[in-house]
């Protein structure tokens, strides 16, 4: 008897450490590599910390969990990654410890990084009345609902409790697999991006004769994508544009870092109506220069002897923000499809998004809902038109555009970066899912702190198309 226990043991743990890892991405089963190396962990107030050196594992920092005020989460790394049977030895032992809500994996991504998870997943409805359904599943897997989108409301997050025996992976997975709803997302923690370029800026080469200008802009000569004395078959014939349309009585909503508000080159075309991703309120927030400096691009007024020359300088600005940088937030996908569900409710014409998730496995169903609402409905119905940044890794030399822009599934515009002289731009991504190239070296464009600056990056090439 005692050998037959054994050996039951053993199958069992063998059967975990075999178990094959996947999730739903386009509602297809799609496998996917776990990583030993690195867990989340949740935690409240009876947790010691003091505990994870025993178990070999390092953490950087404690975030404070947005949906439970009484928890930490962090991102531990084990110091040496643990065999199968280690690994999975030292989680049930994490699992077991006081004060601990929640184990979440970590996944292999295509481009060598790791994407996490948290206790939290949504669940799409196929219709309201399924709510009743999502209430039953709820209880019985020990998870809560712990609030409806308020833009998608047939989208519900729910968390897992402490005494679930799946984690959140494995519940949505098992909502999607009961054939009762119309689809899940289990909220990958990916990881934004609208960082510089990396390695030496590229040479400026763009003196302009300042010559023919149609504008009274102070540093409208500067500005060779719209007008390229240099190489004049390398610009958006600015001048001759418009003649034809200077983008009056067009909505431009720009989700990025915020805008300032009161920037004299931008004031008189921001629309009194602005949005906080991160409270849900308004107005917009200013997390840094970014969505500034994008904004400028798209629509800086004209004719006012200072500043720049946007390139829909009658077109009015939406600003929409996040945090681009320095915050680690559980929920960053549905607050970026809060973002564009806000500005096309707005009635937003195009939405330029100057960001992206360093990912090219990984998903959000949620996020890709409200991409999909606003191409098709927005826009009074006509639908809005929504531009991507492609990326800033192209000087890898591989197909490694960001995520969402990468999808051939979704009906966007995605935007590369050129260089004044005509070539691609170094750092500029690239691949079969790429749209239009437009100028993004050299560019000089509005800035936080009532400034003009010049900066590089597919970020600046995206708000010309915008």
């Amino acid at each position: 008897m005692k050998k037959t226990l054994t050996f039951l043991c053993l199958f069992a743990t063998t059967m975990l450490l075999a178990q094959n890892h996947y999730y739903y991405k386009n509602k297809t089963k799609q496998a996917i590599p776990i990583s030993r190396k690195w867990v989340n962990v949740f935690v409240d107030n009876n947790f010691n910390k003091a505990t994870l050196a025993a178990l070999g594992l390092q953490t950087s920092a404690w975030h404070v969990n947005e949906l439970q005020s009484n928890e930490q989460w962090a991102t531990l790394a084990f110091s040496t990654e643990p065999s199968e049977m280690e690994y999975l030895q030292k989680v049930n032992t994490l699992k077991n410890t006081i004060g601990v809500t929640g184990v979440c994996k970590h996944f292999k991504n295509d481009n060598g990084k790791t994407v996490g998870t948290s206790n939290l997943f949504y669940v799409e409805l196929k219709t309201l009345a399924d709510t009743i359904a999502l209430k039953q599943i709820s209880v019985e897997k020990k998870v809560f609902i712990h609030h409806q989108n308020k833009f998608m409301p047939k989208w519900f997050a729910l968390y897992r409790t402490k005494n679930a025996s799946e984690d959140a992976l494995e519940l949505s997975n098992y909502f999607f697999e009961t054939n009762l709803f119309e689809n899940v997302d289990p909220n990958f923690l990916l990881e934004i991006a609208i960082e510089e370029p990396n390695g030496e800026p590229e040479p400026c080469n763009t003196e302009q004769s300042g010559e023919n200008n149609c504008t009274t802009d102070t540093y409208f000569y500067n500005q060779w994508g719209l007008k390229n004395d240099a190489n004049p078959n390398v610009d958006i014939n600015m001048c001759q544009a418009w003649n034809l349309s200077t983008g009056a009585n067009t909505k431009i909503a720009v989700i990025d870092a915020g805008l300032q508000l009161n920037h004299p080159d931008l004031v008189s075309n921001i629309a009194p109506d602005s949005y906080d991703t991160i409270s849900g309120t308004s107005p917009s927030a200013l997390y840094g220069y970014h969505g500034t400096f994008v904004a400028g691009i798209a629509g800086a007024a004209t004719n006012n002897n200072q500043g720049i020359a946007g390139v829909a300088p009658n077109a009015t600005l939406l600003s929409v923000s996040f945090p681009p940088n320095g915050i680690t937030l559980q929920t960053l996908s549905e607050k970026l499809a809060y973002g564009i569900n806000w500005s096309r409710l707005q009635n937003a014409d195009v939405i330029n998004n100057s960001w992206g998730f360093i990912t090219s496995t990984f998903s959000s169903a949620m996020l890709e809902s409200a991409i999909n609402l606003a191409t098709t409905q927005g826009r009074l119905g006509k639908g809005c038109i929504i531009v991507f940044a492609s990326g800033n890794e192209g000087a890898a030399g591989t197909s490694n555009m960001r995520y969402p822009a990468n999808n051939p599934n979704l009906n966007i515009l995605t935007v590369g970066a050129l260089r004044p002289d005509g070539l691609k731009a170094t750092f500029s991504s690239y691949g079969t899912n790429l749209d239009i190239v437009a100028p993004g070296v050299c560019i000089i464009s509005t800035t936080s702190g009532s400034t003009i600056e010049i900066d590089e990056g597919t970020s600046f090439a995206a708000p010309h198309v915008a």
